[in-house]
């Protein structure tokens, strides 16, 4: 399996004469990220969320505000963005992690609803549907990630970066507490875990890597509007990652489409 991988990191060099292709491949990557972080989540931790989009939202909008109305580096962006959904996902933990039943995922639609509405209504601020243009394109070793090829290695090493650290994740001694806290809270409480501050670490996890995949998906596209972050697009999201399996990583990001 890991020879899979290492395969995959060279994939950009069989598609480099299909520019379309290559699109596709970067659109993969960053929709595995999303539903990587929905298996941290629901396939470790037993919660169920709508609310991916709108992290993938905050890491978008941090670094398209810091780059175009303030001309900082994306690198700062990547910061802003990080922190951003970090937050995010604190405040949206600390409010509903200890909800049961269908009362956590109905709680994070409200969530995501109320902050796509909010992006499309800042027109001052993220410039409303018509959204923020020209962000800058990363630069990593002096080399500027402008094109789809270029880009597509950096997305693909942090996918597979990503899967091998939640693979030692779910091994390690969180992983497993996470899985009995999935299984029964009663009996994981009993061998002294924290039902909640466990389920608040999963989602500040989960929010991070979601923020990770906006911050990408921005300096892609170089564009960034509301409608990439709307229910809809968590949905998908959802769907992506229990269709394939979100018990494993191989499953969450087994055939992922960008649609």
């Amino acid at each position: 399996m890991r020879y899979l991988w290492f395969l995959l990191l060279l994939l950009p060099l069989a598609l480099s004469p299909f520019p379309y292709y290559l699109t596709l491949l970067n659109f993969f990557a960053l929709s595995a990220m999303v539903a990587l972080s929905l298996y941290v989540l629901t396939g470790l931790a037993g919660m169920t969320s709508f609310a991916q989009a709108a992290f993938m939202g905050m890491g978008a909008y941090a670094t398209a505000l810091l780059t175009v109305k303030a001309g900082l580096s994306p690198w700062l962006g990547l910061g802003a963005g990080l922190l951003s959904a970090l937050l995010l996902a604190l405040l949206l933990g600390a409010l509903t992690v200890r909800l049961k039943g269908h009362f956590l995922p109905l709680s994070t639609i409200a969530w995501q609803v109320a902050l796509y509405i909010l992006a499309g209504n800042l027109v001052e601020l993220t410039g409303g549907h018509t959204g923020l243009t020209d962000l800058p394109p990363i630069h990593l070793f002096g080399i500027s990630l402008d094109t789809g090829f270029r880009y597509a290695f950096l997305t693909l090493f942090l996918l597979v970066l990503l899967v091998l650290a939640l693979y030692n994740l779910r091994q390690s001694r969180i992983g497993r507490a996470l899985l009995a806290l999935r299984g029964d809270a009663l009996a994981a409480a009993s061998f002294g875990v924290n039902p909640a501050a466990l389920r608040l670490k999963a989602f500040l996890l989960s929010g991070v890597i979601a923020g990770l995949a906006g911050f990408l998906y921005a300096h892609f596209l170089r564009f960034v509007n509301p409608t990439p972050f709307s229910l809809e697009a968590s949905i998908k999201y959802l769907v992506m990652a229990v269709a394939g399996g979100v018990g494993s990583t191989h499953g969450t990001i087994h055939d992922k489409r960008h649609t």
